[in-house]
């Protein structure tokens, strides 16, 4: 039987194709030529973002996205103007439209409405007008994407009340889960703590990830204790590695620029001197220096006035103001010029307190009476705060909420006597007002021949010592509570080599500055809120007076009371004082 033989049809190939093409309306094969299998992209979000929807990336960009698809929480720690908000944007369609029943939560700083629309969602905005093929399926509305078809699939913008308990925002962000889930929080340094809580208990199953996004001002939140605990990928987005800059072309229209970044190089650093040596003994350059990239030696700028700068030479140069680090390398700066408590102070202080509770136990230094510090608060959110200082050591802080100032008075009262303290200043700004005389109307009563303390008698009639072991005949002492009243924003008592101070409370931080700056028994104990509370204030000095930083203004940074903080400086207040109220 002979064998088939091979037909050779190539001379036939363009009436087969013309033959298939007229079964077909040109819109049905623009279609059919034009659909994009997302499965392909399943794990690249760059691929998705340049081939589908058309967009030219940077470095930093595609380092971040791979970031987000190989690590469960991603940091990018960003220069100004660089491209991670429009990344973020790009990063929560991919995810939507690519991986199967996915949901996106965005979230960004309060005013977190106004924020979203403007930054975030601005961005996802400009992408349906570039790209209306990609959502042509979908529902849309301000801060809403969903198919049509699939309820179960959506990039939605959730706002961070302003208002309301700790509990309640917790509670805003819980129990959202997912076969793939994506959170992409923006401004994420000023998210509170609670929201991050939030979100690690939705992270337990799926292709989970979270993105967060922010300019590194200060060392402080959820987000940078991430960073040094080193639980997150971080990555690191710097002008220096901006196509715009290294060009010198604006190759990506709003976008940083070079003239922008050779503007900041003069204005905010200067050059190191040659006989400073700019690194360590591990070769790497020191903190606050920074070396001139090659492309931009010689690169010339203007000031404001127009005038233009030498160009700018080869070399090292020391960072002079803060903000240079955060907008052009991305990176936390060493501290403000103007920052009240150096990191570094608080850090030495911890470190001392760790040191002494491993050879002491927690045990305060024996023969010393506290100075005491209560910062009332009323039912609501903040926390009545009540710190004790025996001289250099400060234990743990108390703090308690959910109690009227009455109640609150009683317990402040009763930990006075159990610690046996030498005085108790109370902030009677405010709701504080009537807790001091309230405070004065207690006693505790203590044995001179044994010590014994009773913080809480029925009556002065319990005059004998409770101790069934103690000889004395004698009536045990009665010792009433030494409560201040302390009015904060009164006027100062004392001045410093630096000119006066504005006001009481201006004094009293500035104490704990000289305190922690000075005294090598300082101790702090292990508090993340006290540590940021006393690294957030600044001063300047005004018309010859110190200010620092307000309590609004430190409220509005930390989305919290600096109650620690508080309590902490009412411990400095000179004077033992003497009681206004006795009980007779």
């Amino acid at each position: 039987m002979p064998e088939p033989q091979e037909l050779d049809l190539s001379e036939y190939t363009d009436d087969i194709v013309n033959n298939i093409i007229h079964q077909y309306s040109e819109d049905e094969i623009d279609d059919l030529l034009s659909e994009v299998n997302v499965s392909d992209y399943l794990l690249d979000p760059s691929g998705f973002c340049e081939d589908v929807l058309g967009q030219v990336l940077t470095v930093d960009i595609k380092r971040m996205m791979n970031a987000v698809v190989e690590n469960p929480v991603t940091i990018a720690v960003s220069a100004n103007a660089v491209g991670k908000t429009f990344a973020a944007s790009l990063l929560s369609i991919w995810f939507q439209k690519c991986r199967p029943d996915a949901q996106v939560i965005t979230a960004t700083a309060p005013p977190a409405e106004r924020n979203l629309k403007a930054k975030l969602w601005g961005e996802i905005r400009m992408q349906i007008k570039l790209s209306p093929e990609v959502f042509a399926n979908d529902r849309i509305t301000s801060l809403h994407i969903q198919p049509e078809d699939d309820s179960k699939s959506f990039i939605t913008g959730v706002s961070i009340p302003m208002s309301g308990s700790e509990d309640e925002r917790e509670a805003k962000f819980s129990g959202m889960h997912a076969p793939n889930l994506l959170f992409v929080l923006d401004e994420g340094d000023a998210i509170p703590d609670e929201i991050y809580r939030a979100i690690e208990s939705c992270m337990s199953g799926g292709f989970a990830r979270l993105l967060v996004m922010f300019n590194p001002k200060r060392r402080m939140g959820a987000v940078y204790r991430m960073i040094r605990d080193g639980r997150c990928k971080v990555v690191t987005m710097t002008a220096f590695d901006h196509p715009n800059v290294i060009s010198g072309e604006d190759l990506i229209p709003g976008a940083v620029t070079r003239d922008q970044t050779v503007k900041r190089i003069n204005e905010w650093t200067t050059p190191a001197e040659p006989g400073d040596c700019p690194k360590n003994e591990g070769d790497q350059l020191k903190p606050g220096i920074f070396q001139v990239p090659d492309f931009l030696e010689g690169a010339i700028a203007k000031n404001d006035r127009m005038e233009e700068y030498p160009p700018l030479q080869p070399g090292y140069r020391i960072i002079e103001e803060p903000q240079y680090s955060y907008m052009v390398l991305g990176e936390y700066p060493l501290q403000s010029a103007h920052q009240l408590i150096s990191t570094d102070w608080v850090d030495k202080a911890r470190s001392r307190y760790d040191l002494y509770v491993a050879e002491f136990g927690k045990n305060p230094p024996v023969g010393v009476n506290p100075s005491i510090g209560f910062d009332a608060a009323d039912l609501g959110e903040d926390y009545n705060t009540l710190c004790c200082r025996y001289g250099g050591f400060v234990p743990p802080i108390e703090k308690w909420h959910g109690m009227d100032v009455h109640q609150s008075a009683k317990r402040g009262a009763l930990i006075y006597h159990e610690k046996e303290g030498r005085v108790i200043n109370v902030d009677s700004t405010g709701v504080g007002a009537g807790v001091a005389p309230a405070m004065n109307m207690t006693f505790r009563m203590k044995c001179e021949a044994c010590g014994k303390v009773v913080a809480e008698p029925n009556s002065r009639d319990d005059a004998e010592c409770p101790n069934s072991e103690c000889k004395s005949e004698s009536p045990m002492k009665i010792i009433h509570c030494n409560a201040k009243r302390i009015m904060v924003a009164s006027s100062p008592t004392e001045k410093s080599e630096l000119g006066e101070f504005g006001l009481l409370r201006d004094q009293l931080w500035w104490a704990v500055r000289e305190w922690l700056k000075t005294d090598p028994t300082a101790m702090l104990p292990p508090s993340e809120r006290l540590t940021e509370e006393l690294i957030v204030p600044e001063y300047v000095i005004q018309g010859g007076k110190i200010k620092v930083t307000s309590k609004d203004d430190m409220r509005k940074q930390l989305n919290r009371s600096p109650d620690e903080g508080d309590s902490l400086c009412l411990t400095f207040v000179k004077g033992s004082g003497r009681p206004r109220a006795r009980l007779l």
